[in-house]
């Protein structure tokens, strides 16, 4: 029974991955602040695709903003789904109020660019492809901020853009379309943050279930070693 006991202790352990210290997991270039940048707020929703190499665990998502007379993002609503128009799996999503948000500069159109970031709480994730999408990115006065576009940029990201307004793209924007591809590809600047693990840790829920398993197996050696 000592033999079994060890055996699901090992089967815990092996739950509990060894990761690195917080990362950028994944870049989209940096950011353009010339061209154009897509509203995220009043119905508008922007979705930007992004590959993790390896199983991750991410902790924060970085994105880049114009922002109107000068007041920084407050709140954003974001999804990390399996389709730009989150009508597949939903892996986390959430309204998150606490966004930290560093002045760049101003461009020439006036408005200020912004790097804001967020935390994620320890949304566990196999390697693949994924989509982040973001909308009601709002400033304390309750305008919408927009979403940089570097396309244009040298600095540009390898994914792909995708918006649920259609029509609305000037010329200087690349993007065109219902899924916001033309022949120029449109991609925005984003990083997401967090930690390569050496497997894709189980749910907290499931973590209790194991552990009392491991208690049973305790109880029922010392209960017959009591009997010897």
């Amino acid at each position: 029974m000592f033999t079994k006991h060890k055996i699901m202790a090992a089967l815990l352990a092996g739950l509990v991955t060894t990761s690195v210290n917080a990362d950028v997991l994944y870049s989209n270039g940096s950011l353009d602040g010339t061209t154009n940048a897509l509203t995220l707020g009043g119905g508008l929703t922007v979705a930007d695709s992004f590959n993790l190499s390896s199983n991750s665990v991410i902790t924060a998502i970085n994105f880049d903003t114009w922002d109107a007379f000068s007041q920084d993002v407050t709140n954003v609503d974001w999804a990390i789904t399996s389709s730009a128009d989150g009508s597949g799996t939903v892996y986390a999503s959430g309204s998150q109020s606490t966004v930290t948000a560093s002045d760049i500069s101003t461009n020439a159109q006036g408005y200020v660019l912004d790097l804001n970031a967020f935390q994620v709480s320890s949304l566990a994730l196999a390697s693949g492809t994924y989509w982040l999408q973001l909308t009601n990115a709002t400033t304390a006065s309750g305008q919408y901020a927009s979403w940089d576009i570097n396309s244009a940029s040298a600095n540009a990201g390898s994914s792909l853009s995708w918006t649920n307004q259609t029509g609305a793209f000037s010329a200087t924007n690349p993007c065109s379309g219902d899924l916001a591809i033309s022949s120029v590809q449109c991609s925005s600047p984003f990083q997401v943050v967090g930690s390569a693990v050496s497997a894709v840790p189980l749910p907290s829920a499931v973590i209790p279930f194991v552990t009392g398993l491991m208690g049973m197996g305790f109880a029922g050696y010392r209960r017959l070693k009591a009997q010897a």
